[in-house]
Order: structure tokens, then C-alpha cells, then sequence
């Protein structure tokens, strides 16, 4: 189940934990973050969908080795379908951090210029998609 953590900074205090697709969407879309749920009985079509909504490219993207990026930002949306295993996104705005655990199904985009990060749990395997015809770029925090 995709579960989303609304952390207040600098401590890290939970100040609510949601776990509804609802209000999920309700909450990220106050800051033009999109978040759906798609059956992945087919991916193939999934991918074709989502790259209707003017994505020019894609990729497929795995690892089996826990992993943390560093916090960064890129100068289009980064668009992710989570298509197996578990990842984690960390979304700061202000002075708050959304954690939101993604699991196999979950689409999500953050906005360009939007700082954030991702974890990987186990593994996880994704399709990325990009605006441009080749891969964005992080823009790393100093």
C-alpha cells in the first residue's frame, strides 16, 4: 500500500500519515505534484498512455542495491511509473518533507524545479519518463 508521511523539519516529527489514493492526490495537488494508480496487467499499454500526456521518451530503470540519492531538482517534471518493489520519495516543501512510499502501480511527477529525493528500499524497477527526447538531468543541492 502507498503510504504518504507529511514530516515537519528540522525534527522529523510525523504530522500526519495517509495512506488513502484520495487524499493523497488532494494533498499533492496543492503543490502540482501528480500522483495515480494504474493496473499494470498490461504495461505496455500503461506506457503508451502515459506518453499521450507529452512525454517524448522513456526508460527502464532497476537496481537490486538500497540506495539514496542526493536532494536535487531537475528543469523538467520527472515523471515515474513504480512497475516493481518498494521507493521511497522525499518531496520538501517549506519547511515540510512529504515521505511517500511508492510501490508497483503508483505514477507519480514531480514538478520541475521541485527539490526532492528517492530511496530505494530492496530494488525497484520503473519506467522513467521524460519531456525531452533524451533523460533529465539532477541538478544537485549544495
Amino acid at each position: 500500500m502507498s503510504v504518504l508521511y507529511i514530516r515537519s523539519l528540522p525534527n522529523g516529527e510525523i504530522l500526519h500519515a495517509l495512506s488513502d489514493t484520495n487524499l493523497i492526490q488532494i494533498v499533492f495537488a496543492e503543490h502540482r505534484i501528480l500522483f495515480d494508480r494504474y493496473d499494470l496487467s498490461d504495461t505496455d499499454l500503461v506506457v503508451e498512455n502515459i506518453k499521450k500526456m507529452g512525454y517524448n521518451g522513456y526508460d527502464y530503470y532497476s537496481t537490486t542495491s538500497p540506495q539514496l540519492m542526493a536532494p536535487h531538482y531537475h528543469k523538467e517534471n520527472e515523471a515515474r511509473l513504480i512497475t516493481s518493489g518498494v521507493g521511497t520519495f522525499f518531496i520538501l516543501v517549506g519547511e515540510i518533507v512529504y515521505e511517500f512510499w511508492t510501490m508497483a502501480g503508483d505514477f507519480v511527477v514531480i514538478p520541475k524545479n521541485q527539490k526532492h529525493w528517492f530511496k530505494v528500499d530492496e530494488h525497484v524497477s520503473a519506467v522513467r519518463f521524460f519531456e525531452s527526447d533524451r533523460e533529465y538531468t539532477a541538478i544537485y543541492l549544495t
